[in-house]
């Protein structure tokens, strides 16, 4: 009767009052009918309070939309990217049957029993149960021996992730670390006998170059563990730009480089959204913004040199070239051969 979200009280009624509705609440219990009339009251006031808040929402959001370019394409941006919190490992090994009638069966190594998300059965999902150290299995398909049948466990402790991306990809990484130096003195050999000599001369790092490197990033490009963004670097003054040149020029010349802008942070980004194994994410090692917009600036001026040296079918990694020229040319001669 003394609700504090009603103004006066539940007994002073609403703003749209049924004729029939006593003006305030009875003390008493009233009849069936009066009951009816004020449950009736009751719900066409509230179905009016609902329309109210719908349509200032719908008011708010469209505000909201209009305030802003950036919000008018929102509602078309791509989905974020899966965050890296979890994976699914999948085991699978050859059964063999014990007990068809029963679906009870027996694998060589224990399944594990903790984050079990789903069972499949020669790729076809299964009810699995585990009875002592054996399995029961309910599926629509015939229990034969030497069927293959699989468990997907959820992993999503950060370490045991950790442990699982390094197994993947250190024997990646470390391919070559076993290679022996006369292997690649014979590459050296060839590429002293065969490519162009040349004497790349790297110009002097101006402002101008810089400040053009600086806003060929996107707007959106990840702040690297420096903590410096592509806004910080635009709005830099022209003095602070030379001390950050002075300081690059002065590496080039054999100074050590700080360690903070040797720290790298790895990232893993998911190849296709349906895969959340260890091999459907690719490590990218994000670096200091200071980094990047040095790499990119001279990185730029040497293959401006090297494309001058390069040979005419030379097609990869040079501007204005591509691996897709050498099978435009590949399909020409055979045309040209027809």
């Amino acid at each position: 009767m003394r609700a504090p979200g009603f103004l006066g009280g539940l007994s002073d009624g609403g703003p749209h009052q049924h004729p029939e509705v006593p003006l305030l609440l009875p003390l008493h219990p009233p009849s069936a009918q009066v009951i009816q009339w004020i449950y009736d009251d009751f719900h066409h006031n509230y179905r009016c309070f609902e329309q109210y808040q719908w349509r200032k929402r719908r008011e708010s959001c469209r505000a909201k939309l209009l305030s802003t370019s950036k919000g008018l394409y929102a509602i078309t941006r791509k989905t974020a990217k899966y965050a890296l919190d979890c994976l699914e490992d999948t085991a699978s090994q050859p059964i063999t049957v014990l007990d068809s009638a029963t679906g009870l069966i027996s694998v060589p190594t224990p399944f594990p029993d903790n984050n079990v998300i789903s069972w499949s059965l020669q790729s076809q999902p299964a009810c699995v149960k585990v009875v002592e150290d054996r399995y029961q299995v309910n599926s629509d398909m015939l229990l034969v021996t030497g069927q293959m049948i699989a468990c997907t466990t959820l992993v999503h402790e950060p370490a045991e992730i950790h442990l699982r991306l390094s197994q993947l990809w250190t024997p990646r990484w470390t391919k070559h670390a076993n290679v022996p130096h006369s292997q690649w003195d014979q590459i050296k050999a060839f590429a002293a006998a065969h490519l162009h000599r040349g004497q790349i001369s790297l110009p002097p790092l101006s402002i101008s170059d810089w400040r053009r490197a600086a806003h060929s990033f996107k707007t959106n490009a990840a702040t690297g563990p420096c903590g410096w963004s592509r806004a910080d670097m635009l709005n830099m003054a022209d003095h602070h730009v030379q001390a950050v040149l002075d300081l690059f020029t002065a590496l080039e010349s054999g100074a050590a480089w700080p360690q903070q802008l040797s720290v790298g942070l790895i990232h893993c980004l998911q190849k296709s959204e349906d895969n959340v194994t260890a091999n459907g994410f690719r490590p990218i090692t994000v670096m200091s913004m200071w980094y990047r917009v040095y790499a990119s600036l001279r990185s730029g001026q040497i293959l401006a040199q090297l494309a001058t040296w390069s040979d005419f079918m030379q097609s990869g990694f040079l501007k204005k070239r591509q691996s897709s020229d050498v099978w435009y040319f590949v399909g020409i001669c055979l045309e040209v051969s027809f």
